[in-house]
């Protein structure tokens, strides 16, 4: 499996079944901290 890096300020798609897992954040996303997990902002909430 090939894994593109991502760094902070990426902005990334997610898969629908993730989002559903996630609380329902919308499927594109900000990152914002990447430690041993990334942190992400949902675009359209802000949150």
């Amino acid at each position: 499996v090939e894994i593109v890096p991502v760094s902070k300020d990426s902005v990334v798609c997610l898969p629908k079944k993730l989002t559903h897992q996630l609380g329902g954040l919308s499927p594109i996303a900000l990152v914002y901290k990447t430690t041993s997990a990334l942190h992400l902002i949902d675009v359209s909430t802000g949150q």
